[in-house]
């Protein structure tokens, strides 16, 4: 990306927050986002552990061939790779929409979404919203696979490690055609790369969808929301290893059915045509170093091919599997001193595959909306509050009846 365009994503993603150049300290923050963007598109900018992608170890790698296995790996390796600590953050307002408080009115407009109006500027000011802490990985894990259950993250986990185990032994490279070429590199260390070919050197990266709904409304809109951009900028400086293409692969998390009636996943896939830096919570966090940014990426429209269908998967107890890995990693005490901190929150949770599911339409229809404000704004909080999130899928919809 030349470094127009750079500067007009960052430019465009600080107006959607709210950054301006209304503030001297909002134009510090602006050159300093800048600056660090440009930095990352160069190779004396890359935050890059040089180690060399080696094809020939990828060639001997064994990926199990069934998912249980394969799940319980997927979560043993984003442990074994993961840091000490995470950087955790509160919303000061506690907005159920994109946090985001502004969009795109014009060719160089911007004006307040709905949800956000009638609150003071001041406070919508994202330099000043957030509080950040650092936690411990161990209490990250725990509160992210046993507290927090049923999230978007957690199902889409189970949804890689399916569509990799299936893909590795039953798919040829969408680019080069050539069968058993196919080999994993997912997990936390290595973003942007969940699949490689090891004969033509192709990229693909795994995005999983609640619906088809919403895999047709990114192609619609041409954008999705992607992983770490200086990640993305350290594949661009590795040419050395020769990547000629890079995939997105789109992946329903509930099934379809195909023209045989059968139930299945359709995987769509599209080469990638531009990756654009955007900022995210993370990127507020003043006082460090290293400004996290996050990505958009935008598709080649005509490349969009259904590459194969995905077979159910046959049950899993995702709950006993998350907890056995756990303790494998971290230890009995530490599991038992987390689940003794954190009694109260999930005292009443199942411990079964299937840990909630969705809200039936007769349950929302038995629970009438109380408006207690006849205010524009207050009308918008409470329709967002009957929203029924991408965390809130039913497990039955991962899994084989048989």
């Amino acid at each position: 990306m030349d470094q127009k365009k750079l500067r007009e994503a960052l430019d465009h993603s600080l107006q959607l927050w709210g950054v301006n150049t209304n503030s001297r300290e909002h134009n510090q923050f602006r050159k300093r986002i800048q600056k660090h963007g440009i930095d990352l598109t160069l190779p004396s900018g890359a935050y890059y552990d040089e180690e060399d992608l080696s094809f020939e170890d990828l060639r001997k790698q064994t990926f199990p061939n069934n998912i249980q296995d394969a799940y319980e790996l997927c979560l043993a390796t984003d442990l074994k790779m993961c840091s000490d600590f995470f950087s955790d953050f509160e919303d000061k307002l506690s907005i159920n929409c994109y946090p985001e408080p502004y969009i795109r009115s014009g060719i160089s407009s911007y004006r307040v979404r709905e949800a956000f109006k009638g609150i003071h500027t001041r406070d919508l000011d994202p330099l000043h919203r957030f509080t950040f802490r650092k936690v411990p990985n161990q209490e990250f894990y725990y509160q992210d696979w046993f507290v927090d259950t049923n999230k978007d993250s957690e199902m889409g986990t189970f949804m890689e490690a399916w569509w990799t185990c299936h893909a590795i032994y039953n798919e040829s490279c969408f680019h080069c055609n050539c069968r058993k070429s196919l080999r994993w590199k997912g997990g936390l260390g290595a973003a942007w790369m969940d699949l490689i070919c090891i004969e033509c050197k192709s990229i693909y990266e795994l995005k999983t969808k609640a619906t088809m709904e919403k895999i047709e409304a990114v192609y619609r809109h041409n954008n999705i929301n992607s992983g770490s951009f200086a990640d993305y900028c350290d594949i661009e400086h590795s040419k050395k290893n020769g990547h000629p293409k890079m995939f997105l692969v789109l992946l329903p998390r509930n099934f379809t059915y195909n023209r045989a009636h059968k139930k299945c996943y359709p995987v769509f896939i599209s080469e990638i045509d531009e990756i654009k830096p955007r900022l995210w919570e993370e990127s507020f966090r003043l006082g460090k170093e290293f400004i996290s940014l996050k990505s958009q990426t935008s598709l080649k429209l005509n490349t969009k091919k259904r590459w194969f269908e995905l077979p159910l998967a046959k049950k899993v107890n995702n709950y006993d599997t998350r907890k056995r890995v756990y303790i494998e990693h971290f230890g009995n005490d530490v599991y038992n001193k987390l689940s003794e901190q954190f009694s109260s929150v999930t005292k009443n949770e199942e411990p079964t595959p299937m840990m909630t599911k969705s809200p039936k339409q007769e349950d929302i229809a038995a629970k009438p909306m109380m408006i207690k404000s006849t205010k524009h704004e207050d009308i918008v909080a409470s329709l967002a509050n009957l929203k029924i999130h991408d965390d809130a899928e039913d497990w039955d919809n991962i899994y084989d009846s048989d």
